[in-house]
């Protein structure tokens, strides 16, 4: 994901979005993901100043709109319930 790259985002706060945290209008950062040996782990941000609502520049917006289509569409081929939260 390039969500990275404008905004200086954290790996783990890339790996920590989810679908409901997304819109054209900003990219909520609320979460974390690390692995820690074979498990992930889930937690709030190290620092306040972290949680932050990046507006997308409009190639990002597009292109998770796009991503998210083809993520429902590889779900329904695979008889797999979608969710925003995954």
């Amino acid at each position: 994901m390039l969500a990275h790259v404008p905004y200086g985002m954290r790996r783990s706060e890339v790996l920590g979005m989810r679908w409901t945290r997304f819109s054209d209008a900003a990219l909520k950062v609320r979460r974390g993901r690390v692995a820690v040996g074979t498990d992930t782990e889930e937690n709030l941000p190290k620092a306040r100043r972290s949680r932050r609502d990046l507006p997308p520049p409009a190639e990002l917006a597009s292109a998770l709109r796009a991503f998210k289509e083809v993520q429902r569409a590889e779900c329904l081929a695979l008889g797999v319930a979608w969710s925003m939260t995954d």
